[in-house]
C-alpha cells in the first residue's frame, strides 16, 4: 500500500479539470467559476492535497517568500545591552510579516553576525531580501543584490533600495522643543556614530544647534558604543564638577535611559539638574522614570514599506533604486522638564 502524497494530477483527475484549473483554484480563485472551484477544493479535501510551494517555485522561478535579515548590531567591544535593539527589530519584523501576509506571500526571518554567510543563506530561499545591516555589510550585500531585489533598512547607502526615517527632522524637533519650550542655551551630545542612523543624527545635532545657538553651545560628550559595561565618563565627570550643559541629546533611547540611570547613581536628577532626551520611541522610554522625551520612528511602517518595495520590484514596478524617507514625530515625556 502506498502512502504517496497526492499530487495536482490526482486532484485534476478527481475533479475532472485540468491541472492549470487546479492551480488557479488555489492561487487565483477569482479566475475560476464558483462551481468549478468548489469541485477542485472538494477533491483536494477528499485526497488530503495541499499545494506545494516548492513545486510552484519550480514552475514560476519564485519561492513565494520574502526574507528579512537583521544583522547583529551589538558592539564588538563587549556584550551588548540586552534591550539595545530587540524592541526596534520586533516592531519592524511585525510590520514586514503583516505586509507579507496581506499580500499572500510568506516571510522568512533570520539574524546573525555582521558576515555574509547568514544573509546569503536566507537570500537563497526567497524572492527578495530586506536587511537591517551594519556598515561593514554594505559591500558584501552587493553579491546578494545582483541576484534578487534587496532593501536596506535604516541606511541611505549601500546596494539596492533604501527605507530610512527623517533623522534630521527628528533632531530638529528635539532641539526646538528644548530651546523654545524650556529656554535651553547649551546642548550636549551622547552616542556613537557607528551606524548610519547615528551618523545622521549626530551631524544634524551639530549643524542645527550651531545654527540656532552658535558653536559655543555645542558639546560632544560620550561617543562610546553602548554595551552592558559602558560608562558615560565625560558626562559623569561634568556632573561631578557641576558643569553639565542645560540638556543632553542622546542618539537613541537606549543611551538616554542608560545615561539617566548613571546620572541618578551620581546624585544628578533628570530633569531637575539636566534635561535628557532620546530618539527612537521605544516602549522602554515610556516605562522609564522619568518617562522619556523622544522622537518616534514609525517602526511597523518601516517593515511594511520594505516588504512593499520588494513586492513591487518583483513585479517590475520599479526601475532605478528607490529611497523612501518616512516621517517621525515628537513624543514628549517628563525627562525634558515637561
Amino acid at each position: 500500500m502506498t502512502n504517496a502524497r497526492p499530487t495536482v494530477y490526482d486532484v485534476a483527475d478527481r475533479a475532472g479539470v485540468s491541472i492549470a484549473t487546479v492551480s488557479f483554484a488555489f492561487r487565483k480563485p477569482d479566475k475560476v467559476a464558483e462551481k468549478t472551484r468548489k469541485a477542485v477544493l472538494s477533491a483536494a479535501r477528499d485526497l488530503g492535497y495541499l499545494p506545494s510551494g516548492s513545486a510552484r517555485g519550480l514552475a514560476s522561478g519564485r519561492t513565494g517568500v520574502l526574507g528579512l535579515h537583521l544583522f547583529d548590531r551589538g558592539s564588538h567591544n563587549g556584550p551588548p545591552m540586552p534591550d539595545a535593539f530587540p524592541i526596534f527589530d520586533d516592531e519592524v519584523q511585525h510590520g514586514f510579516i503583516a505586509e507579507c501576509r496581506d499580500h499572500g506571500v510568506g516571510a522568512l526571518l533570520s539574524s546573525g553576525r555582521p558576515a555574509l554567510a547568514e544573509a546569503v543563506d536566507t537570500a537563497g530561499r526567497v524572492d527578495g531580501l530586506a536587511v537591517l545591516p551594519t556598515k561593514t555589510a554594505h559591500d558584501m550585500l552587493s553579491t546578494v543584490s545582483a541576484t534578487i531585489p534587496v532593501v536596506m533598512i535604516s541606511t541611505g547607502t549601500g546596494p539596492g533600495h533604501h527605507v530610512v526615517v527623517d533623522n534630521a527632522a527628528g533632531v530638529r524637533m528635539l532641539i526646538e522643543h528644548l530651546t523654545q519650550t524650556h529656554g535651553v542655551s547649551t546642548l550636549g551630545w551622547v552616542g556613537p556614530d557607528d551606524i548610519d542612523d547615528f551618523v545622521d543624527r549626530k551631524t544634524a545635532f551639530t549643524e542645527i544647534t550651531t545654527a540656532l545657538l552658535g558653536a559655543q553651545a555645542v558639546e560632544v560628550l560620550d561617543v562610546e558604543p553602548i554595551t552592558s559595561n559602558t560608562r558615560f565618563d565625560a558626562a559623569l565627570e561634568r556632573a561631578r564638577a557641576g558643569t553639565l550643559p542645560d540638556a543632553i541629546v542622546c542618539t537613541s533611547d537606549i543611551f538616554a535611559i542608560a545615561l539617566i540611570d548613571q546620572l541618578a547613581e551620581a546624585g544628578v536628577q533628570v530633569p531637575q539638574d539636566v534635561r535628557v532626551v532620546g530618539f527612537d520611541g521605544l516602549l522602554a522610554g515610556r516605562l522609564s522614570d522619568p518617562t522619556l522625551t523622544t522622537v518616534r520612528q514609525p517602526m511597523e511602517l518601516i517593515g511594511r514599506t520594505a516588504a512593499r518595495i520588494l513586492l513591487a520590484e518583483i513585479e517590475s514596478a520599479f526601475g532605478e533604486p528607490q529611497t523612501v524617507v518616512l516621517p517621525v514625530s515628537l513624543e514628549v515625556g517628563h525627562s525634558c522638564g515637561c
